[in-house]
C-alpha cells in the first residue's frame, strides 16, 4: 500500500493507470492481471443485472432495502470501481492488450467500502435467488473468480 499525494499514479509495466481525483489521503490498489475481456466480460454482467434489477419492481425494491440501488456506498461503487474498469476494459481492447492489471485509486476507506459492496451484492444475487428472479445466469467460473480476486487484493491493500 502506498499513499499518494498527487491525482496520477504511474504506469506499471503492462499494466493501465486509472486515476481519478483521489482524496489527499489516497492510496493505489493494484488488482490481479487478467484477460481484458475478461475484465470487460465482469463489468458487462454487472451492468446487465443492475438494469435488469432497475425494470422488476420487487427486486427493485429488495436492493433499496440493501442499499445495492442508491446511496453513498453505490455511488462510491460507480465511481471507483465499475467506471473506471469500463473504461479501461475497453480502451485496452481497442489498444490489442490481451492482459490488463488495472490500479484503482481511493482513500483505503472508499476502497474497503467498494469490497464490502462487491461482496454483499454477489452474495445477495446467488443467496437470495435475484439472479434466478431476472432470468440472468450465474457468470461463468472466470468472472466470479476474477471478483474475489479483486475484493481480496482491495481488502490486503487497503487494510
Amino acid at each position: 500500500m502506498q499513499d499518494f499525494t498527487e491525482h496520477e499514479v504511474e504506469r506499471p509495466e503492462g499494466g493501465l493507470t486509472l486515476a481519478v481525483a483521489a482524496p489527499r489521503e489516497a492510496i493505489r490498489v493494484d488488482l490481479p492481471a487478467a484477460p481484458t475481456d475478461l475484465y470487460l466480460s465482469w463489468m458487462s454482467f454487472l451492468l446487465n443485472v443492475d438494469r435488469r434489477i432497475r425494470s422488476s419492481q420487487s427486486v427493485l425494491e429488495q436492493a433499496f432495502e440493501h442499499g445495492f440501488v442508491e446511496g453513498t456506498a453505490s455511488a462510491m461503487v460507480r465511481k471507483l470501481l465499475v467506471n473506471p474498469l469500463v473504461t479501461s476494459s475497453a480502451g485496452a481492447l481497442r489498444a490489442g492488450r490481451a492482459r490488463m492489471a488495472p490500479i484503482l485509486v481511493g482513500s483505503s476507506r472508499q476502497m474497503r467500502v467498494v469490497a464490502d459492496f462487491i461482496e454483499r451484492w454477489g452474495i445477495w444475487l446467488v443467496e437470495d435467488g435475484v439472479l434466478g428472479k431476472l432470468g440472468v445466469r450465474m457468470p461463468e467460473p472466470g468472472i466470479a473468480a476474477l471478483r474475489r480476486g479483486v475484493v481480496r487484493a482491495i481488502r490486503r491493500q487497503a487494510a
